[in-house]
């Protein structure tokens, strides 16, 4: 194992840094209000009723985090109450901001709560992540709950199945670029079978379904370059009330297939290693890498669902060479792929890295030696930005140590607060 020595110069300033903890809310948006009621099935049935809110009120220890951390939360007094689902209340406890998903309510405003009650305490709670909201903003929740009084069909589960033509697109695909497609069929399986077809905008419904587990199935006929997965991924569909409903949207991409192996120098099989893809021409020149899968025990790897265009295949193209991990980045010719196409690469040929022992000094910019500064190392990725290859503390005499790879180029960097300092690109020679 080889060394290599250099000296980092910075001009370091104290700043005070400090951390609180935080919470964060996190709810699924978009649901129908037929879905989002029911959803916490017979553990957590729904109480919906309406109120004028009298009074706001701070209370203590009433939620705690999953550190066992409490928080304050407040209880909301309500008068003028009219039931429409469940055993109404004068009160509900929400938490205190949007960051532990309280709903910020207002005296003397009337509003629809969408609550649910605790099977241990019996208390009800609601948030930003529920129906709740004022009466006026209310329109669509209230007109389902005035069904409420009707007899029940039973319950629905419908959907839109669309061609997503956004494959490589950094966001989630936008409308615009999801085209219907109309004939796939739509398989129902579970408490009872049923088959429809999907219409011109590529809709489907299902309907006067009893309570039970269903499952979404489809099929695009004489489309073989299609594959189509549910919003659901896997998972089965729980439906809980006969006045429910559930919105499954069938997503479809073109089905190209992109597989491979690696190996060494030997003609060995490399596993668990990351092989890289992205097109050649980037949809997001900010952000151009796409897809990382690893390779199995026998180093093959597949890319599918890919559209038709030229890609860029690599191993240790985003992130670089670490212990687990030692070889020297590696890519492929470009990939043509027409649609639908199953193309089979060559063989990816990796060259295994010799580590070495990088040594360095951080002095400050009038020479002294600067003693317990946290040194990082990082490699330039042919895949997007630099990656984290090490990381090691100054002694003393301002001396730090670590292990890296031979042959390969390294950005070294300290920093203190606001403060960083880089030193030029040094490549570990042999």
């Amino acid at each position: 194992m080889r060394s290599l020595w250099f000296a980092l110069l910075v001009a370091i300033a104290g700043i005070p840094v400090a951390s609180t903890p935080a919470l964060a809310c996190t709810c699924m948006g978009g649901l129908p209000v037929c879905q989002q009621l029911w959803m916490g099935g017979d553990e957590f049935p729904p109480v919906v009723f309406e109120g004028t809110v009298v009074s706001v009120e701070r209370e203590s220890d009433a939620a705690r985090s999953s550190d066992g951390r409490s928080y304050p939360s407040r209880k909301v007094t309500f008068r003028d109450i009219k039931g429409w689902i469940g055993e109404d209340s004068t009160w509900v406890t929400t938490g205190m901001s949007d960051a532990d998903c309280g709903y910020q309510f207002e005296v003397g405003r009337r509003y629809v709560i969408d609550a649910n009650r605790n099977p241990a305490d019996g208390t009800l709670r609601t948030g930003i992540c529920s129906q709740t909201r004022p009466v006026e903003q209310a329109t669509e929740l209230l007109a389902y709950l005035k069904t409420l009084a009707e007899p029940s069909s039973g319950a629905s589960i419908f959907g839109r199945v669309t061609l997503d033509q956004d494959r490589f697109a950094v966001e989630a695909p936008s409308e615009s670029s999801r085209l219907p497609l109309a004939g796939v069929q739509v398989r129902l399986s579970g408490q009872v079978e049923r088959t429809t077809l999907s219409a011109a905008d590529g809709r489907y419904r299902f309907e006067a379904l009893p309570v039970g587990e269903y499952q979404i199935t489809t099929e695009v006929p004489l489309r073989p370059e299609l594959s189509g997965r549910t919003n659901l991924g896997s998972r089965p569909l729980r439906i809980t009330n006969v006045r429910a409903c559930a919105g499954v949207d069938v997503s479809y991409a073109v089905n190209g297939v992109l597989a491979g192996s690696v190996v060494d120098q030997d003609g060995n099989p490399v596993s668990s290693t990351i092989v890289d893809l992205r097109l050649e021409v980037p949809l997001q020149k900010e952000q151009p890498h796409h897809g990382i899968t690893p390779t199995d025990s026998l180093g093959r790897f597949e890319y599918s669902r890919l559209p038709a265009g030229r890609y860029v295949v690599g191993v240790n193209l985003q992130r670089g060479p670490d212990r687990r991990i030692p070889w020297a980045p590696a890519r492929s010719e470009v990939v043509e792929l027409d649609a639908g196409e199953l193309r089979t690469m060559p063989p990816l040929v990796v060259r295994r890295l010799a580590q070495a022992r990088v040594r360095g000094l951080v002095r400050f910019a009038e020479g002294r030696p600067a003693p317990n500064q946290r040194v990082t190392a990082h490699h330039p990725a042919d895949l997007g930005p630099p990656s984290f290859a090490g990381s090691s503390a100054t002694d003393a005499q301002g001396t730090f140590e670590m292990e890296l790879f031979e042959g390969q180029a390294y950005t070294f960097s300290t920093s203190v607060g606001s403060a960083r300092h880089e030193s030029a690109s040094v490549t570990v020679g042999k």
